[in-house]
């Protein structure tokens, strides 16, 4: 590993591992209920921004009656909130 030009990864994001699990568990979450998280509205919109570039959750957005956004995981992001989850059991043994 170049140490030089060494960059964080997603999960070192504020809030990428509880709204990847909270996807997992919950299915699919409109944007103000992400909230629950904790951070922002912006920020959390960011997060899922950053991790719909990576494939790993879908925007869906609705224009009526007021506009709403809906996330749900992608097979790869259930696969890697399924690992995050499995790792957290392991913590919690």
């Amino acid at each position: 590993m170049d140490i030089e030009n060494f960059e964080l990864p997603i999960l070192n994001e504020y809030n990428t591992v509880a709204m990847l699990l909270f996807l997992l568990l919950s299915g699919e979450a409109k944007a103000t209920q992400l909230l629950k998280l904790g951070g922002s509205y912006y920020k959390n919109q960011q997060l899922a921004t950053q991790l719909a570039d990576l494939n790993l959750i879908e925007i869906e957005v609705h224009s009526k009656p007021k506009l709403n956004y809906i996330y749900r995981l992608t097979d790869k992001g259930r696969k890697v909130a399924q690992k995050l989850k499995e790792a957290e059991e392991i913590i919690g043994e």
